[in-house]
């Protein structure tokens, strides 16, 4: 083997070494551009969730200390009227 065909060798994987790594570089954000946009997704959907949830749990937390204060004043009142 000549020397200018050892250059020539050597070169070329140079060459296919810097392809593959920009290949895989490549892929590689493609993937953790994948992956941001999917925790964006999981994000949007918990915090949909979350709006939801507190907009039934809200008016049901009112609604439950209402009649807590409905029995409790009806039981206070029936005190009263006893004695």
């Amino acid at each position: 083997m000549t020397e200018e065909s050892s250059r020539l060798i050597i070169t070329l994987s140079v060459f296919a070494f810097s392809l593959v790594a920009t290949i895989a570089t490549a892929h590689l954000i493609v993937v953790l551009k994948q992956f941001r946009q999917s925790m964006e997704k999981i994000d949007q959907i918990l915090s949909d969730i979350s709006f939801v949830s507190n907009a039934f749990a809200r008016p049901v937390s009112t609604l439950s200390r209402l009649i807590k204060g409905f029995k409790q004043g009806s039981s206070f009142f029936k005190k009263i009227m006893e004695k």
